[in-house]
Formats: C-alpha cells, sequence, structure tokens
C-alpha cells in the first residue's frame, strides 16, 4: 500500500514536471512566432511582389498596383520589428567582425561601438550591421524590443529609419537645410515628441503613455503627413539611383 502511494506521487511529480515543461515550450513557441510574424509579412510580401511583377509580364496583364506596392515598401522601407527580430531569432549576430573598408579609418572602442578616427595610422574598418541598426533606430539590437513600442512609434521610426536609409543628406532633426521634404519631416518629428512629453507628464505609467500615444488623434494626424514626405522621398531616391545606374551602364558599354 506504502509503495502504490509513493508511485502515485512520483507519477505525479512527473506528470507536473511534464506540464511545465509543456507550458515553457508553448511559452517560447508563442515567442518565437511572435517575433517571425514580420519577417513572414515581409517575406510574403516581396513575393507576392515578384510573382504578380512575373504574371503581368509572361501574360501581358496590368499590373496590380497594391500588390506592387506593398512588395516596394517591404524591400525598400525600414521595419524595426523584423530588423531586431533577425537578431532575436538568431538570423544576425551582435558579435560581428568589422569588415575592411578602404580610404576611412576608425577606431573601435571598449563597447565595441566604431568611432571615426582623424590620424593617418589606424584600424580600417567597415561599419556594421549593427552600427547601422542603432544609427536608423536609435538603440542596440539586442535591446529594440524590450522597448515598449506601441505601433504607431514602431511606425515613427520605421519611417525615420526609411528616410535616413535612403537619402542622401538626410539628418534627424534638422529643420534649417531648406529642403522641401527633409525640413517638414523633421518638423513633424519635433511635433511628435512634443505631443509625447506632454503624454508624459500627464501619465506616470509606461503602459498608460503608450496608450495615450496610440489613441491620440495629434499623432494620427502627424503620422499621416510624414507618410506621404516618406512615400514621395523614397520614389524620387530610387528615380535618382536609377539614373545613376543608367549613367554607369551607359559608360560601361562605351568604355568597357
Amino acid at each position: 500500500m506504502q509503495a502504490s502511494a509513493t508511485n502515485s506521487q512520483e507519477e505525479a511529480s512527473h506528470l507536473e514536471t511534464e506540464n511545465t515543461d509543456l507550458k515553457n515550450d508553448n511559452t517560447k513557441l508563442k515567442k518565437t512566432l511572435a517575433l517571425q510574424k514580420p519577417l513572414v509579412k515581409i517575406g510574403v510580401s516581396i513575393r507576392k511582389r515578384f510573382l504578380e511583377k512575373t504574371r503581368s509580364g509572361r501574360y501581358h496583364k496590368p499590373e496590380q498596383a497594391d500588390i506592387v506596392h506593398e512588395g516596394n515598401v517591404a524591400a525598400h522601407e525600414c521595419c524595426v520589428a523584423a530588423d531586431a527580430a533577425l537578431y532575436q531569432l538568431g538570423y544576425m549576430s551582435v558579435i560581428e567582425k568589422p569588415v575592411p573598408r578602404p580610404r576611412e579609418y576608425f577606431r573601435i572602442d571598449d563597447e565595441g561601438k566604431v568611432l571615426i578616427e582623424d590620424v593617418e595610422k589606424g584600424q580600417r574598418v567597415g561599419m556594421r550591421y549593427k552600427d547601422l541598426f542603432y544609427d536608423l533606430y536609435g538603440r542596440e539590437p539586442r535591446n529594440a524590443r524590450s522597448h515598449l513600442w506601441g505601433k504607431r512609434e514602431r511606425r515613427e521610426w520605421d519611417m525615420i529609419g526609411t528616410m535616413l536609409s535612403c537619402c542622401e543628406g538626410f539628418e534627424l532633426g534638422e529643420t534649417e537645410s531648406g529642403d522641401d521634404w527633409f525640413d517638414p519631416f523633421n518638423e513633424l518629428v519635433e511635433e511628435l515628441n512634443e505631443v509625447r512629453k506632454e503624454i508624459e507628464e500627464q501619465y506616470e505609467n509606461q503602459d498608460d503613455r503608450v496608450k495615450a500615444f496610440e489613441a491620440s488623434d495629434e499623432v494620427d494626424a502627424r503620422l499621416k503627413e510624414m507618410r506621404d514626405i516618406v512615400e514621395e522621398t523614397r520614389l524620387w531616391s530610387w528615380h535618382k539611383n536609377r539614373e545613376m545606374s543608367d549613367i554607369g551602364v551607359e559608360i560601361g558599354w562605351k568604355w568597357g
């Protein structure tokens, strides 16, 4: 009888351990799926664009503009959630060796950051992806998802990153450059920061601050204006790069 009770206790303990392990596995799986979601969305949009462009060319059918547009956005614009997931899921490593780059000298400090050197001798390295991530999103990739961001704040940083990545000469915060797109964009960023400060004064809890930012009509209006500017500048940048590429092809054909 005592042996039977002992076996029952051991079996119950074993089942409890299995149940705990299953719960942990389920939690990890949910976290992985959440991390993969933005990457899957981007991948789907890009492949649908490819199939739509191919279908249109092969069967001489007009393109479905919305599919092509979504694919272009996915391929050519920033997405902090997707880029952070590359590190969180192990597709990219924060431990990254610098790549040599000619004519520019850099020094790596104790924290692994790249500093420009003005001396003739130094370690020649290229900017690493994690440094690029910091430039685009204002934080390290390993900390990006721990920051409590709402959907609108992610959109804001995606647009800021897109401007930084595709617009030569754009500087975040510069409102007196004289550029018809850059200055208004930065003014809108400043206005969003003012809204953010007002919200921070009203709410102490970060969750409440995020909810207030998400629900603000002022934020929504400014994000829409920023979106229009991003669309214009991205298309302008694409056409400019295409023209430069065509010039390169022409020069190569003439002199190659």
